[in-house]
Order: structure tokens, then C-alpha cells, then sequence
């Protein structure tokens, strides 16, 4: 009869690795437990300057830090492992507004002028939205470290797309020298290594022109992300990997995008 017969393991010999694991006769263990939490703490910013003169605008600004534990670091713990959520983002500024130039008819300047100054110089209208945000802390694996924890950041002015974060400050490289069964001490995630952040602009442009009292033609330029900002995919974290270090991919399929259109009322 097999050594492990009755179990998921059915033959008579197993592997070191399959010994050394927490409960050695199965080749997995499955449950659902409610043990994991979490938590959040912000300071939040709201500011809006209703319409009038022809202006608006509105914006906010969030400084928060989240904070959850939902997994194990290894599969032997008694409580799941505490750390930055991989949602926090500790700064996080959000604006919008409306311009309506005021030049043409009904408006503080040129509002007695000739017809064909105002279907020129009148009813131009100007919006955005603006939106900034922290970056993403990282997701580490089951690395070796031998180092400091401070020296894995880089100031801002040596990231690059090639090497975003201290990829020398103590990690090793060696798929030879890897662990599977060992106990984890590397934190899960480091709130003060994160991804790239991202800013954003959407602008429009619009031209009202009226034809007639009741008839009236609109022009409308939209732009997503209309300063062409590259929204940049998180750095590999795996030390073996030849792209430790490295962003190769960017998030969305596209970046700026423009729309024309036009809109006759009546």
C-alpha cells in the first residue's frame, strides 16, 4: 500500500519540498475564513466657486493612507499579514471648470458689436478636467533581501523607465539561490515604493453661434488626456527576472484623443 495512501498524495515516495510544507500529506489546503480587515483614515478638501461672470470652478484633494490584511505572508500564519493596500493612494487632486469668454452678444465685451463680430469673436466657451494621483505600491513576492529597506527608493530625478527603483540595494538575483519553502520576512508591500503616479487634462473647446432666435449651431473640440501624458504600468518586481526594475507597457490603449463635432438647434 502507498506510504501516503487516503491523501492527495498517491505514490510512495515525495519530494523534500512537498515535506516541508505546512501540512506535508496534502498537495494543497483550501479555506475560506472572515479573519482578513482593513482600514482607512483621510483628510479631505472640497472647494467650489460657482458660476458667475461667466467662471466656474470646483476641485478636492484627499491625503489618506489604507491599510488592509487579507493574506497570509506564509501559509503557516496565524493572522493574515498587515500592509498598504494595494488601492492607496495618499495624495489625490481632482478639478474642473468652465470659461465662457466674455466677448459677443449678452456678454461684458463687444455686446453691442455687428452681427459678423459676434458669429467671430462670440460665444467661445473653454472647459477641463484635471485629475493627479500617488502611485501604486508595489507587490513583492517570495525575494531574498539582504540590505536596507530605505535604499530601495530612488529620488525622483533617477527614475527611469529602465530602472525605477534601487534595483542594487540588496536583492538577490540568482534563480539558483531562490527559496520556496522558506518563512517570508519581506513585507508584502512598502507604502514608500510605489509605482508611477499620473496627471491628467481633458479639455474642450466650444463655439456657439446663433443663426436665428431660434436657431442656433454649435462646434465642440474635445481632447482626453489632451497634453499627452503617458500613463505609465507598474515596474517588475521579480529579481530574476531581466526586466527587474524596468516599465515596459503603459496603461490604456492610447493616450490623447480628439473629437470634433458639431450641433444645430432649434
Amino acid at each position: 500500500m502507498p506510504e501516503f495512501a487516503g491523501t492527495n498524495l498517491q505514490g510512495a515516495n515525495t519530494t523534500r519540498a512537498q515535506l516541508l510544507r505546512p501540512y506535508p500529506h496534502f498537495t494543497a489546503v483550501t479555506a475560506a475564513t472572515n479573519e482578513g480587515y482593513s482600514w482607512y483614515h483621510s483628510m479631505q478638501v472640497r472647494f467650489d466657486k460657482r458660476f458667475s461672470g461667466g467662471f466656474t470652478v470646483q476641485g478636492s484633494y484627499a491625503w489618506s493612507k489604507f491599510m488592509e490584511a487579507t493574506t497570509l505572508l506564509n501559509d503557516a500564519d496565524l493572522r493574515p499579514h498587515e500592509a498598504i493596500s494595494t488601492l492607496d493612494r495618499p495624495h489625490r487632486v481632482t478639478m474642473s471648470g468652465i470659461w465662457e469668454l466674455p466677448l459677443g452678444k449678452g456678454r461684458r465685451w463687444l455686446n453691442g458689436g455687428p452681427a459678423v463680430l459676434d458669429y467671430t469673436a462670440g460665444g467661445w466657451s473653454f472647459n477641463w478636467i484635471f485629475q493627479a494621483q500617488s502611485g501604486q505600491p508595489l507587490d513583492w513576492g517570495n525575494v531574498l533581501f539582504r540590505g536596507d529597506i530605505k535604499d530601495i527608493v530612488l529620488p525622483d530625478g533617477q527614475r527611469t523607465v529602465d530602472r525605477y527603483f534601487n534595483t542594487e540595494a540588496g536583492f538577490e538575483k540568482s534563480a539558483q539561490r531562490q527559496l520556496a519553502s522558506n518563512l517570508r520576512t519581506f513585507p508584502q508591500r512598502l507604502s514608500g515604493v510605489r509605482g508611477p503616479g499620473f496627471s491628467t487634462w481633458d479639455m474642450s473647446i466650444i463655439k456657439r453661434v446663433n443663426i436665428t432666435e431660434k436657431l442656433k449651431l454649435e462646434f465642440r473640440a474635445e481632447a482626453q488626456d489632451a497634453l499627452n501624458q503617458a500613463v505609465f504600468s507598474n515596474p517588475n518586481t521579480s529579481p530574476t527576472n531581466t526586466l527587474f526594475g524596468q516599465i515596459n507597457s503603459v496603461q490604456g490603449s492610447a493616450q490623447r484623443r480628439v473629437t470634433l463635432g458639431g450641433k444645430l438647434l432649434w
